[in-house]
């Protein structure tokens, strides 16, 4: 499995977000892109995940250059406050950020860099008359950027 996605990775790749969409579905899978990073020292490999057990079992052996945001919202979140993992949650608005105390993440800044907890703003496509559908129409009407571009720009 090591040898498949070290030999997907792009010779002049910078940062590698690991799963635009998906999660790691195994503790092998999981292990097998922390060895990849390994292989790369000077790339940067960052993912969102749920899949929280696998990180716990390797807490020792994360190697620096990939970095980790737990994703709230899922069945173990309880593991990410037992272990203070790094989490990254979704929230409806800027207010609801302001009351969370979480720095909002327009452009991966907080996911790359901060060691701290962030928040990012509900996206993508929701359900029609959904809360989070309303949240993202009052996002549009009062001109908050919410969306997250497949281009880059740290800009902290």
């Amino acid at each position: 499995m090591v040898s498949l996605i070290f030999s997907s990775i792009p010779v002049n790749l910078d940062i590698c977000r690991v799963h635009v969409g998906g999660d790691f579905f195994n503790q092998r899978y999981f292990e097998a892109w922390l060895q990849v990073a390994r292989l790369f020292p000077t790339k940067l490999f960052y993912a969102y995940t749920k899949s929280i057990p696998y990180w716990i079992s390797n807490l020792d052996n994360i190697p620096a250059n990939f970095i980790l945001n737990g994703s709230r919202g899922g069945s173990r979140d309880n593991l990410l406050d037992e272990y203070s993992l790094k989490i990254a949650e979704v929230v409806l608005s800027l207010e609801e950020a302001e009351e969370k105390e979480l720095p909002i993440d327009h452009d991966e800044f907080y996911a790359l860099n901060n060691n701290g907890n962030f928040g990012l703003l509900i996206h993508g496509t929701q359900p029609k008359d959904s809360v989070a559908g309303e949240a993202i129409k009052t996002l549009k009407k009062n001109g908050v950027q919410f969306s997250y571009s497949r281009k880059k720009v740290l800009t902290k």
